[in-house]
């Protein structure tokens, strides 16, 4: 079975770190939720940062879009505060 992607996936500004608070709040929810599906149709426990960048995760072809490096580093936070004290990053 194929994984399914969410429908952000093929919007392009997914892939770029917004500025509105509001709409950056559901964009790292939407990569929170992506990722952990990902990841669990994948049977993937490690994600290593280089590598990251050419999985089909954060690298659309078909759109040409790569996720952004400061985006890149929101999540990763996003990702460890969620973790640890299972409450979302204020930003």
């Amino acid at each position: 079975m194929s994984f399914e992607w969410p429908w952000q996936y093929n919007f392009p500004p997914f892939f770029t770190l917004q500025p509105n608070v509001d709409t950056r709040q559901k964009q790292l929810a939407a990569w929170c939720s992506l990722a952990l599906s990902y990841c669990r149709h994948h049977k993937l426990y490690t994600l290593d940062v280089m590598e990251a960048q050419e999985s089909p995760m954060f690298n659309n072809k078909k759109i040409e879009r790569i996720l952004k490096v400061h985006l890149w580093f929101t999540l990763r936070q996003h990702f460890i505060i969620l973790l640890f004290t299972g409450k979302k990053l204020q930003v």
